[in-house]
């Protein structure tokens, strides 16, 4: 259990820390913080997995004003009911207005930055926190953060985040607490959900995989609905029209339109198979069994250790197959 009082600084011999961030850590009671800010520049799925560590710093540091920093490209599923306020970097503004749009984060006691990127890097430097932490990303960081926090591409991401918070000394609560908001379930009938599209399409596993997988699983099961839900890019829609034509016929499948409300039919469904995309990253922070599939993006950065959950992955990077996908998703069905 932490001790109240103080933050720490561990001996962590790959931590790169600025001279005197031990005594500057030293100085700082949690408990009379007055402002922190979490840079998080990032998609649907990473935003979700930011939920955790907004929670944590809510506990920790219980008399702070929260501020999430965002990116004007990426708002959707922004954790605003977990923080006070929001700072959004507004993209493709001339070299003044960016400074100054970066400029109006303002002056914090302590800025974690969760992305490492230029832009994140940017408001760390204009607003000059009284304490930086920072996922490394760059030689440059050392100097930048107070501490630079190394991150891995082989643990879940939602908890390199919380990596944070332990490099000063703050104990993190296990498994991670997303606490999603509650939705409506979208139908009385239980079924599994399909994502079949991501932010590129290089990230998608291919469409006659899912038609022969969703074709399979409702003859397998055929006791629940089989529910393909379409993104909302035109090139996403193009796909869901052909999954639409390819299921016609399938007794108890359909594709849903991008109207369907995401949030719901992901958070209510008995299982979610999925690319890797932020559907999966918002079932698994809703509690809900997963299938992943990839053969793009490095699996265990979203494979869960906790929950019933599965990355389906092969030697060589090639896309798993429909009856790995279904051996896989009956499996976690009949646990």
């Amino acid at each position: 259990m932490t001790r109240t009082g103080t933050l720490t600084l561990w001996n962590d011999v790959f931590l790169r820390t600025k001279p005197g961030a031990a005594a500057k850590l030293a100085a700082i009671d949690p408990a009379k913080v007055g402002s922190v800010a979490v840079i998080k520049h990032a998609a649907l799925g990473d935003l979700v997995l930011c939920r955790p560590f907004l929670r944590e710093v809510r506990r920790h540091f219980p008399a702070a004003r929260l501020t999430l920093g965002l990116s004007s490209n990426y708002q959707r599923g922004a954790p605003l009911d977990l923080v006070d306020g929001a700072h959004v970097v507004q993209r493709g503004l001339p070299w003044r207005a960016a400074l100054a749009n970066f400029r109006e984060l303002g002056a914090q006691d302590i800025i974690f930055d969760l992305t490492a990127t230029a832009r994140s890097r940017w408001l760390v430097l204009l607003n000059r926190p009284g304490l930086a932490v920072g996922l490394a990303g760059s030689r440059l960081d050392g100097r930048l953060y107070d501490i630079a926090v190394p991150r891995t591409g082989f643990k879940y991401e939602a908890e390199s985040f919380l990596d944070l918070l332990g490099a000063v000394g703050l104990e993190t609560a296990w498994p991670p607490d997303f606490a999603l908001p509650a939705v409506p379930r979208p139908q009385p009938a239980a079924y599994v959900a399909y994502f079949t599209t991501a932010s590129t399409p290089g990230k998608c596993w291919s469409v006659d995989r899912f038609v022969a997988l969703v074709t399979s699983m409702a003859a397998a099961r055929p006791d629940l609905d089989h529910v393909v839900l379409a993104g909302l890019a035109d090139w996403e829609l193009a796909t869901a029209a052909q999954l639409t034509a390819a299921l016609a016929g399938v007794p108890r499948a359909r594709v849903a339109g991008p109207e369907a409300d995401l949030f719901a039919w992901i958070g209510s469904a008995a299982l979610v198979v999925s690319n890797d995309t932020g559907a999966r990253n918002l079932a698994i922070a809703a509690g809900v069994p997963t299938v992943g599939l990839f053969f793009d993006s490095p699996p265990f950065r979203y494979l869960p250790r906790f929950g019933r959950h599965q990355a389906l992955f092969c030697a060589g990077r090639a896309q798993p197959s429909a009856a790995e996908a279904q051996a896989a998703a009956l499996r976690i069905l009949g646990d």
